[in-house]
């Protein structure tokens, strides 16, 4: 029985907890830092500004806009930062985020990296651009 409620807690816990969230772009390949906080720094600076989209010419069509920038501070340490703001017909959101990661050198061709990111997120709904079959 205590196995069970050991279990039972652990699927609850786990099924509740957000470890990372996709934005709906495909940048990644060229800034994986903001997929891997422990990539950041990896460039020696960076910064990338994107405007993407999606279903072009159609009204309400899914866009994203953002802005990031990441930057080895000394051998051993990365900084970055980014904002971004996505639109989905009536809903979107709009976010903030710091990274850092700490850069180890094992060997001449080895690098280990360890990251944390934090972030502040706004998600929004505009119902009055909601279209109801039935509004009644």
């Amino acid at each position: 029985m205590k196995r069970l409620l050991y279990l039972l807690f652990t699927f609850c816990f786990v099924n509740s907890g957000l470890a990372q969230t996709l934005n709906n772009t495909n940048e990644y390949i060229f800034d994986i830092s903001s997929l891997n906080p422990a990539a950041t720094g990896i460039q020696q600076s960076a910064l990338h500004l994107y405007y993407g989209q999606k279903l072009v010419g159609i009204k309400e069509a899914p866009k994203i806009q953002s802005i990031r920038f990441q930057k080895q501070l000394a051998a051993k340490t990365g900084i970055g930062f980014g904002l971004y703001n996505t639109l989905s017909g009536p809903s979107g959101s709009t976010a903030f985020y710091l990274s850092y990661a700490h850069i180890m050198k094992l060997n001449e061709k080895v690098r280990l990296a360890l990251g944390i990111k934090g972030e502040v997120r706004s998600v929004f709904l505009d119902e009055k651009k909601l279209v109801l079959d039935n509004p009644n």
